[in-house]
Order: structure tokens, then C-alpha cells, then sequence
């Protein structure tokens, strides 16, 4: 029965939907020092990624053609990769130590890996049920990562090193044991450090949100979700990280623009109370929250980050264009930076910076587009069943658009290419809008048909299947009344 079950479930999802799920749940999850034996050294998420990739690579070689063309993000993933590449040849031509040689390797080996991720991902995700389905597995994985911490948090126990699956190896190479900040223990959950807790858990939470609206809209259980997202965020907090605050902040002022003024006010009104209750409680916590951006003249993290940023500023005209090469910046003991666009740069020079900046615009853009495209089906699709996946789409739309948002600020503030989890997540966000930005494109003759032509003798079903031929209605409940009258 279990295994008919399964065998069921996968059939529903789709095979590949299904394994980018397991790769999002296993990369966030597990700690990425638990590496499969004989597996080249890499951790379950990083392998399952290089078989899915190594698949759609096989399927291209046969002649198979994939009908979602991405060109806005296909063309700065191929031109970061390109810069990645001249780098590493400008490098060996200059020589180096083989120390540095074998990083800037092993950094080329991963881009690989991303790079074709990214076109299974777009290629597999094509219809609104695959695109949720991957974004609740984000959600899932981030909130185990998110309870571990807690649990870390309140006990002092390290639940993440202790649920290492059967056969794994664990090499031990988690970034930091223990971190204090104004007399508090940092968790780091199923991450390597706090900080990539931190950046991990903000950036899913705006999905999170999404989600929990779109379920609410389109008449589906949310409360789960909604459930999950608050674990999200007080994980986010006990990391006591700027970084999650900062993010947080730009995720909603992203997606609250198009918001319904009681959904802001309800926001508002629970973060309020929650803050006053803890002042009334007299919380150490708050108190701690609080000096963090009080004190942050003599925080020695941000005096480490000043001494890094002026060495950058002294030496990256060094290599201008091309930089020192991929993955060089702490092979090379150079001061600590935690800033992605600066290490970019000393990396890869202005050439790979513009690349990075332009495949996070293109990517943010792109969500924004079908957002769009999504908001304007949901009053003029001519079927229930797409105005109700147009509506679920729209919310998670705005999250994976604030999810970018607040990936662009948290860039500032952490070498994100540095922490395998913050990275690899960063890659699968950006191949969701595109997968997002495929899917809308089916809405788009749709909306113009019931414009021009509302009857054409069809029925709506009729209209609605020839138009959007990957639709899942068994999934999605029919929206109600009250749902498309707050929508």
C-alpha cells in the first residue's frame, strides 16, 4: 500500500517535480558536511542536482527541445558562468599556488552543477502545480532547518548533527560550533553558520507568505503553511542577524505594494503586538535584538567587514576585468569581506560582477512580469479553474519576488557564494521565476481571447484546456465567493 502510495504521489507531481522537491528538502534540511560515500564528495542535494543535470544534458544530446525559452535569464546564467570561465583561464595563465588552483576547481565543478540545475528546472516546471509544489518544498526543508534551531536555541542541543541519514558520511567542515552575540548562543540549525541560517530562512519566508496567501485566496487549507512561516521567522530571529531584518523589510515592502490595506494593517497590528509583549515581559531577548543595531559602531563583525571593503577598494584594480579568479578571495587569506558584490569583483573583476548583478535583476524582474500577467488573469480568464490558479499564482509570485528582493540586499551583507546552501537555493530561486514567467505566458492568450472574443461557441472548459493544456484541477479546490471578493 506504502509503495502504491508513492508510485501514485510521484505519478501526480511529475517525476522531475518530484526530485527537485527531494534535492530542495535535502539541501535545506541536512547539514552539507553529511556527503555520500564514493559520491565525488558531495552532499545528497549536490548529487541529486548533478544526475538531474546530467539527464537533461543526455535528453539534449538525443534531440529533445524543451518549449520553455527564458531567454531573459538563460542569457545572464550562460554570461556568469562565461565570466566565471575567462577568469579561471586569466588565472591560470598568470600561475598560482595548487591550493588556489584546486578551489577555483572545485568552484567551476559547482557552477556546473547550478548551470545545468538551472535548465532542468525550467525545463520540468511547467505548470502551476509543479511551481507550488517546489516552492512548499522549499518551505518544508527551510522550516525543519528552522525547528532544529529553535530546539538549539531553547535546550543547547545540536538536534541538526544528530540527524545524519544512514550510509553519510560527515566530514566534520560545519563553519562554526558556536557564535555569541549580546550573551546569547546563535543557532545555526541545519546550516554551517548563523549567518547562512539567517540569509536562508529570510529569503524562504516571503515564499512562505505567498504561499499561506494564495492557499487562502484560492479556498485551500493554509493554515499549515501559515504555521510554517512563523516557524520561519522566528528561526530568522534567533540568529539575532541583521541581515534578517534588513531583508525581511525589503521582502515586504516588494510584495505589500499591491496588498489589500487590511492584510497590511493585520501584519502590522501582530508584529506590534508582539513587540510590545516582549517589552512588557521585560525580554532579555528583545533587549539583545535591540543593541545589535545600537552598538553596531563597536560590533567587531562590522569592523572586520570595513577593513575587507577598504581592501577591495585598494587592490581590485589589480585584475580589473577579470579579477584573481573563481572562489580565490579566501584561498588567498585575504581580510573577511561577507559581501557578495565586492568579492564578485575581486574575483571576477567588473565583467563577472555586471554578470552577477544582471542575472539577480533579470531574475526579480521576471517575477515581477508574471506577477503582472497573473493579476491581470485572475478578473479575465474565462474559467473557474484558471482564475483560481491565476490567484494562488499571483501571491506566490509576489513572494518569490520578495524572496529576490531581499536575496539583493542580503548580498551586501554575506559572500553568499561562499555557503552551500545559501547558494544553491539562490540558483533554484532564480530558475523558479523563470519556470514562473513560462507558466504565466500561458495566461497571456487566454486574457487577450476573452478580451477580443468572450464567445466563440466553446464552453469555458473547453476554452480553459486549449489554452492552459497543463492544468491540474483535481488539485486546487474552486475558489469561493468570499476568496474572490478579498482577491
Amino acid at each position: 500500500m506504502a509503495v502504491q502510495y508513492l508510485t501514485e504521489r510521484v505519478h501526480r507531481a511529475g517525476v522531475g517535480t518530484t526530485v527537485l522537491m527531494v534535492v530542495a528538502i535535502a539541501l535545506l534540511a541536512l547539514r552539507q558536511s553529511f556527503t555520500v560515500p564514493m559520491g565525488l564528495g558531495m552532499t545528497p542535494a549536490l548529487l541529486l542536482a548533478l544526475m538531474a543535470g546530467s539527464l537533461w544534458v543526455l535528453t539534449r544530446a538525443v534531440g529533445q527541445r524543451s518549449t520553455a525559452h527564458v531567454v531573459a535569464l538563460s542569457c545572464p546564467i550562460l554570461l556568469f558562468v562565461l565570466a566565471d570561465l575567462v577568469s579561471y583561464g586569466a588565472l591560470m595563465s598568470r600561475g598560482t599556488t595548487p591550493d588556489v588552483i584546486a578551489a577555483t576547481r572545485s568552484s567551476l565543478l559547482l557552477d556546473v552543477v547550478l548551470l545545468t540545475t538551472y535548465f532542468f528546472v525550467v525545463t520540468v516546471i511547467r505548470s502551476t502545480n509543479s511551481v507550488v509544489r517546489v516552492a512548499q518544498a522549499v518551505v518544508l526543508g527551510a522550516s525543519i532547518s528552522a525547528v532544529f534551531a529553535i530546539i538549539e536555541y531553547g535546550t543547547g542541543i545540536d538536534f541538526a548533527a544528530m540527524a545524519k541519514p544512514p550510509l553519510l558520511r560527515d566530514h566534520g567542515t560545519v563553519l562554526s560550533a558556536t557564535l555569541m552575540r549580546e550573551g546569547f548562543a546563535r543557532p545555526q540549525g541545519a546550516a554551517g553558520h548563523p549567518l547562512e541560517l539567517s540569509a536562508v530562512l529570510t529569503v524562504v519566508s516571503p515564499i512562505a507568505l505567498g504561499l499561506v496567501y494564495g492557499m487562502r485566496m484560492s479556498g485551500h487549507h493554509w493554515w499549515p503553511w501559515a504555521t510554517l512561516a512563523t516557524i520561519l521567522v522566528a528561526g530568522a530571529g534567533l540568529t539575532l542577524s541583521r541581515s534578517a531584518v534588513v531583508g525581511i523589510v525589503a521582502a515586504v515592502l516588494v510584495m505589500c505594494w499591491a496588498w489589500p490595506v487590511r492584510r497590511l494593517v493585520v501584519l502590522v497590528c501582530l508584529g506590534a503586538s508582539v513587540a510590545v509583549l516582549a517589552y512588557v515581559s521585560n525580554s532579555r531577548f528583545l533587549q539583545a535584538f535591540v543593541d545589535v543595531f545600537a552598538k553596531s559602531e563597536s560590533d567587531s563583525s562590522l569592523q572586520s567587514r570595513s577593513i575587507g571593503r577598504e581592501f577591495v577598494y585598494q587592490n581590485f584594480a589589480r585584475h580589473l576585468w577579470f579579477g584573481e579568479g573563481p572562489s580565490t578571495y579566501s584561498a588567498l587569506d585575504h581580510p573577511v569581506l561577507d559581501n557578495q558584490y565586492l568579492a564578485r569583483l575581486m574575483e571576477t573583476g567588473v565583467v563577472g560582477l555586471a554578470t552577477y548583478v544582471a542575472l539577480l535583476i533579470s531574475a526579480f524582474v521576471c517575477a515581477l512580469v508574471a506577477s503582472g500577467r497573473f493579476s491581470r488573469a485572475r478578473f479575465d480568464a474565462p474559467t473557474r479553474a484558471m482564475r483560481r490558479d491565476a490567484v494562488a499564482m499571483l501571491e506566490l509570485t509576489r513572494g518569490v519576488a520578495g524572496a529576490m528582493a531581499a536575496l539583493i540586499v542580503i548580498s551586501s551583507i554575506l559572500d553568499v557564494a561562499g555557503f552551500v546552501q545559501i547558494w544553491f537555493l539562490t540558483w533554484i530561486l532564480v530558475a523558479l521565476t523563470g519556470s514562473t514567467l513560462h507558466v504565466s505566458r500561458k495566461f497571456v492568450p487566454v486574457v487577450e481571447a476573452s478580451e477580443e472574443c468572450p464567445d466563440k461557441g466553446q464552453s469555458d472548459d473547453a476554452r480553459g484546456e486549449n489554452h492552459l493544456h497543463e492544468r491540474d484541477d483535481h488539485e486546487w479546490p474552486p475558489i469561493s465567493d468570499n476568496a474572490r471578493a478579498q482577491s
